[in-house]
């Protein structure tokens, strides 16, 4: 009878522990994430602690005071004065440049066929107060302030999309003034709009990169198109090959515009998001580790200013594909879906960064080509014969290798730099100068007749 109830006894004991070890096992699950989570946000705030301490930014507040610090106020109610009285311009949709209807002349000079020459004319004339008003604002101190208020990622930077009429219409009176033979107002124009892209170039936002040398693309477009048919003078040559020179690039910038994109994509909250992407935040919340995974990517992606911008594409790429790695694998703590979100596309970036640069010293090749033969009244036989106008051989290199091509042919120069599509650069110089859009832009090739 004792060995029955005895076996009953530890039967019943048997079914209690087999039952009580999934619940053990779930609330021993549940301390270690409620420590590990524990764990990541102390190392969060340790975090933000040393951002606060180095003065870098990590929140909205915090942003804008770096944003207030890197910037200007003098000029804000000029520059904004401007960019109302640009709006003027949307009645020039049917204008080269500022609207999308009529192309450029194929060739820049001096007395060639262009049809819409007189409403060119009569357009830069009701716009030359304008014009008037950007070269006094030039005069403040830069970059310029600009109200903003920051939201984290819904952050509106209505100013810098406004801002982009403003060397649009410099560029259109660059041509006008060029094809009329007014070199000085040309000159006038180029200096202006190199200085326009300083105004909105305030530290820490990736899309003011992006805008800034779009702005920059513009100013070395336009002196490309003038040296094909030369009316420069040798000062005039001078002063471009000098204005060329700085490098835009540089890792300080980088690094703060990273810093910028780390302290908004921060604050994520009240963003429109698609369905797929409230849905799948609503089942992986970002947690204090999934905050501070994206603290690490974004330190990490900071320290690429180390890499020198001939190696910043490869070490870009190496980095996106090691997110890509993150982001397909199991994720708890929301950082796969958050990443995939706000996390900026580094390889992009680095590649427009190393475009930027080889389009400033392919334009300033070109500058030194156009300066030699005036000089000796010939065409420089080979690069390396640019030494006589400044020009070492690190000088018409392109950035991650490799010199520009150059041949002389028939009477013309021709210069030409890296497929701006696939990157690459031909051994052969290519057989014409191809359309990149309806405007007759040149694309990789320069023509120096």
């Amino acid at each position: 009878m004792r060995r029955n109830q005895r076996s009953g006894f530890l039967s019943w004991k048997i079914w209690v522990g087999i039952a009580a070890t999934p619940l053990v096992i779930a609330l021993v699950a549940a301390v270690a994430l409620g420590l590990y989570e524990w764990r990541a946000s102390s190392e969060f705030q340790t975090k933000i602690a040393a951002y606060e301490q180095a003065g870098e930014p990590y929140d909205d507040a915090s942003l804008d005071a770096w944003y207030q610090a890197g910037t200007h106020k003098e000029g804000t109610q000029a520059w904004l004065d401007i960019i109302s009285a640009m709006q003027i311009s949307n009645i020039a949709e049917d204008l080269p440049i500022l609207g999308s209807d009529q192309p450029l002349p194929s060739e820049l000079r001096s007395g060639s066929e262009w049809g819409d020459a007189e409403n060119i004319d009569g357009f830069l004339s009701l716009m030359s107060p304008v014009r008037e008003q950007i070269l006094e604002a030039l005069k403040f101190p830069k970059p310029v302030y600009f109200p903003i208020e920051f939201r984290g990622v819904d952050t509106l930077l209505v100013h810098l999309q406004e801002a982009r009429s403003i060397p649009r219409l410099l560029q259109l009176d660059f041509e006008y003034a060029y094809y009329k033979g007014d070199t000085r107002r040309a000159m006038e124009d180029l200096d202006a709009m190199q200085e326009v892209s300083k105004v909105i170039d305030a530290p820490g936002f990736l899309i003011s990169e992006l805008i800034t040398a779009a702005m920059r693309g513009m100013y070395t477009e336009s002196i490309l198109r003038s040296l094909t048919h030369n009316q420069w003078s040798e000062a005039d040559l001078e002063k471009l090959l000098s204005d060329l020179k700085p490098p835009h690039y540089t890792p300080e910038r980088w690094k703060n515009c990273i810093h910028g994109e780390r302290a908004w994509s921060g604050t994520f909250t009240s963003r429109d998001l698609r369905v797929g992407e409230q849905m799948a935040l609503t089942l992986f919340p970002l947690t204090p580790s999934g905050r501070l995974k994206h603290l690490i990517w974004m330190d990490e992606l900071a320290e690429l200013h180390r890499v020198p911008l001939a190696s910043l594409k490869k070490a870009g790429r190496e980095l996106n594909e090691r997110i890509r790695d993150h982001l397909s694998g199991p994720s708890f703590d929301g950082s796969a879906v958050y990443l995939g979100i706000v996390f900026p596309a580094v390889e992009s970036v680095a590649a427009a960064f190393v475009r930027t640069e080889d389009t400033r010293q392919w334009a300033r090749v070109a500058v030194a080509i156009r300066l030699y033969q005036l000089r000796n009244q010939q065409w420089p036989t080979s690069l390396s014969e640019l030494k006589e106008v400044g020009l070492g051989p690190a000088d018409v290199q392109l950035v991650e290798g490799g010199r520009f091509g150059y041949e002389v042919e028939e009477g013309a120069a021709y210069l030409w730099t890296t497929d701006f599509r696939t990157g690459e650069l031909s051994l052969e110089r290519p057989d014409d100068v191809p359309q990149d859009d309806e405007y007759g832009k040149p694309s990789n090739l320069a023509i120096l007749r």
